[in-house]
């Protein structure tokens, strides 16, 4: 049976394998600066929710409860495990148990692994928007870079889309 657990905590005994698989499954630009990790942590709209079975850390999800919206920053699975639909079990259940729309962001569809991508979350029911979106930086010496917005049972208004990108600019991404 898969567990989960919400950590808030950088000194919870599963942070340092979460984060060494968070380093390792996204670029430099698409990760919050460590310094700036246990201050999210605190936040009550933010969740490091951890995903494990018989005591194994299978991946996590970060993600933020805002209003009817769940934002998605990142998922990611054990590379040990890849390939064994852990991430796929994981996020059907979590969207089914959100009870609200969930978004997340991919790059865009231009290459067959970010096709490939998409695939996988429209076979999860996840519904690709036509917003010009642009996902601030994590780091000051980068740029925003170009993404694509997600939604998940259903298409986000335009109304959504704009609150979604309001809360990621003045909430997700605030260092302050």
């Amino acid at each position: 049976m898969i567990e989960s657990e919400v950590i808030r905590e950088v000194n919870h005994p599963a942070w340092p394998l979460v984060w060494q698989i968070y380093g390792e499954s996204f670029p430099r630009y698409e990760q919050r600066q460590s310094q700036h990790q246990p201050q999210k942590m605190r936040d009550p709209r933010y969740h490091c929710q951890i995903f494990y079975q018989d005591g194994l850390l299978l991946g996590f999800i970060f993600w933020w409860a805002c209003g009817e919206q769940i934002y998605i920053e990142h998922l990611a699975i054990n590379p040990a495990l890849r390939g064994r639909n852990y991430g796929s079990r994981l996020l059907a259940e979590f969207c089914e148990r959100a009870g609200k729309t969930v978004i997340l962001e991919i790059d865009p569809p231009e290459d067959e692994i970010a096709i490939r991508r998409l695939r996988f979350y429209q076979g999860l029911g996840f519904c690709l928007n036509d917003y010009a979106h642009v996902h601030p930086p994590y780091h000051p010496d980068y740029k925003g870079h170009e993404l694509r917005v997600l939604s998940y049972p259903g298409l986000l208004e335009e109304e959504a889309y704009q609150r979604f990108n309001s809360m990621l600019v003045e909430t997700v991404m605030d260092h302050g």
